[in-house]
């Protein structure tokens, strides 16, 4: 049963991370909230579509099992905790801690600088490439991701849509 499940889960979840990514890139973007409501948005928007697809197609409950709402609200809540935390967490931590990434985007930013005769455009280009800002928003945002996605295939699997014994409804 695991074999057919976690390849659709793992579907389900690059489309989730996706939906999550680009609601909270978004509402950065827009300047509409910041970072860490903005993650959590991203996150309940994400998880919203994640309970319809997990339920009809990775777990495949067609009909509502007693209770699975409920569960699943539980499961995502403690994740989107985890989520906007290790987020937070990382966003935090990585920029001091993170020597190399610091080292690469100086050097990125003096080769652009010393070298005039690149196209403005192109400097423009590799900054936003190798800028320390932005790899360490993309580093945070896909370690807080997995450690969700993993406690959400767990609790899924074992709490929400757990196979019910034909045995245990009488």
């Amino acid at each position: 049963m695991i074999r057919r499940e976690l390849p659709i889960f793992l579907v389900v979840g690059i489309l989730t991370v996706l939906i999550d990514f680009l609601t909270y890139r978004g509402l950065i973007w827009a300047q509409l909230f910041g970072v860490d409501i903005a993650k959590g948005i991203g996150f309940l928007v994400g998880t919203l579509f994640a309970y319809f697809a997990n339920r009809f197609w990775t777990f495949s409950h067609k009909d509502h099992a007693a209770g699975s709402i409920w569960r699943f609200i539980v499961v995502y809540s403690i994740s989107l905790v985890v989520n906007v935390y290790v987020n937070s967490l990382l966003l935090n931590w990585l920029p001091s801690n993170m020597p190399i990434l610091s080292d690469v985007a100086i050097f990125i930013e003096e080769l652009i600088s010393t070298h005039g005769a690149i196209n403005t455009d192109i400097k423009r280009i590799i900054g936003s490439l190798f800028n320390l800002d932005e790899a360490v928003i993309q580093i945070a945002y896909i370690v807080a991701t997995v450690t969700s996605a993993t406690l959400n295939f767990i609790g899924m699997k074992i709490f929400v849509f757990k196979s019910v014994n034909i045995l245990d409804q009488t």
